[in-house]
């Protein structure tokens, strides 16, 4: 496989997974197709309808999550690439179909050259329709308005799932959240590194298979870590790990 510009070294894909027997061998197949070298990592939630199995199928790395939650599964798999030193760069996408792989090498490219640290992704610049329901996409940018003016950075879509960052960013994640509030607490604590945001349009379709998340429990708990991000953001501005530059959000 011709490797992406400006790297000969593979990118760890982080995949988490839970009863995706109908996408995740679609997600890996669409991953693998891609123009750079590629370490696909399914972290698995202990899933009994075979997702495990096709991912092995498929040649990907299989990881079982320790706890359970969104941010689990991603702790899970940053710790074991860090341990592995497998990867300079980290993506991760869901295993449900919604997002389409073709946009990891967008949302690499930025830092490749030099120009990002942390890239994330814009659903509502093409999104399918029936992909997300009105609530959802109400809350959602509500959502990302909050954390746009509480950590003051101007982001559009704070919740995306389709991401890619620096590994040497990844340590300050493994003490994130375990659930869905983990988006946010990653952008707090890219923000309290001073890490250079990117934040890229992306495609998002209908999911494959049936959603997983309650919009009003997850809502609550994200909510909630917003304002208790930003409270810890502001004090802590500056502090543990060295900074990587600006705090600042670039659009492309």
């Amino acid at each position: 496989m011709t490797p992406l510009r400006g790297t000969s070294s593979p990118v760890a894909v982080i995949i988490p997974a839970l009863n995706e027997r109908d996408s995740v061998g679609m997600v890996l197949d669409a991953v693998r197709s891609l123009d750079f070298n590629s370490i696909p990592i399914v972290v698995d939630g202990r899933s009994d309808d075979g997702t495990v199995e096709i991912a092995r199928d498929k040649r990907a790395e299989v990881l079982f999550q320790r706890r359970i939650g969104y941010g689990d599964a991603l702790q899970t798999c940053i710790e074991w690439v860090l341990m592995k030193n497998a990867a300079p760069i980290i993506a991760m996408m869901d295993a449900d179909g919604t997002y389409d792989a073709r946009d990891l090498s967008r949302l690499i490219e930025p830092i490749l050259n030099g120009r990002a640290d942390l890239a994330i992704g814009n659903r509502f610049h093409d999104m399918d329709d029936g992909a997300m329901t009105l609530g959802n996409k109400f809350g959602n940018m509500m959502i990302s308005r909050l954390v746009s003016t509480l950590l003051r950075i101007p982001v559009n879509d704070s919740q995306c799932g389709i991401r890619a960052f620096r590994s040497n960013l990844a340590k300050d994640f493994l003490d994130c959240s375990n659930g869905m509030p983990f988006a946010t607490d990653m952008l707090t604590k890219a923000v309290q590194r001073r890490a250079r945001i990117v934040e890229m349009p992306v495609r998002y379709h209908n999911r494959v298979g049936t959603a997983k998340l309650n919009p009003v429990i997850d809502g609550a708990k994200i909510l909630y870590t917003i304002v208790l991000s930003a409270s810890r953001a502001r004090h802590g501005f500056g502090a543990g790990s060295p900074s990587l530059g600006s705090p600042t959000v670039q659009r492309s």
